[in-house]
């Protein structure tokens, strides 16, 4: 808040204007939320944001507020204004891509963040860990896999001391 004085004079009477001049900076998100998070375990982001302006809008000695408002997120996720953290236990349901959208406002600008955060289902191998095989005959073992994640490409590798398998 800047205070400003304007004199109009025709050397014989004058006129004085007082006003007050506030110049706004609009908040900036200084922060960048991750983009995965496993299923089951608790997303957290905690978004940080400066403003310049130290005092509210035409009210000197009064300081500025930021206020927030998550107006896109998934069902569970929570943003805490008190200390600017987003918390959320995605569920299987919500595995994939999720969207978020954050508003931050210091009454005069508003900035927004929009982000997806992508849950991932950890993939499972549900066939049995031990066969047994005669010497000499051979194996053939089929594996199942699971993963809550239907676009997911499931990769299979094989770590083995046995000289002759062949994996496919």
């Amino acid at each position: 808040n800047v205070l400003y004085r304007i004199e109009l004079s025709d050397q014989i009477d004058k006129d004085v204007f007082v006003g007050e001049l506030y110049v706004n900076t609009a908040p900036e998100i200084l922060s960048f939320p991750e983009t995965h998070t496993p299923l089951g375990e608790t997303y957290q982001y905690i978004m940080l944001v400066e403003d310049k302006n130290t005092e509210k809008a035409h009210q000197a000695n009064k300081k500025n507020k930021i206020y927030y408002q998550m107006s896109t997120a998934p069902k569970g996720a929570v943003f805490n204004s008190l200390n600017n953290t987003l918390l959320w236990t995605p569920t299987k349901t919500q595995v994939g891509k999720n969207l978020f959208k954050i508003e931050i406002t210091d009454s005069i600008d508003i900035v927004t963040q929009e982000f997806s955060v992508f849950v991932n289902d950890k993939p499972s191998i549900v066939s049995p860990d031990s066969l047994s095989i005669m010497l000499g005959d051979t194996l053939f073992h089929y594996f199942n896999a699971q993963d809550l994640n239907q676009d997911s490409e499931l990769l299979y590798t094989i770590k083995t001391t046995i000289d002759e398998i062949l994996f496919s």
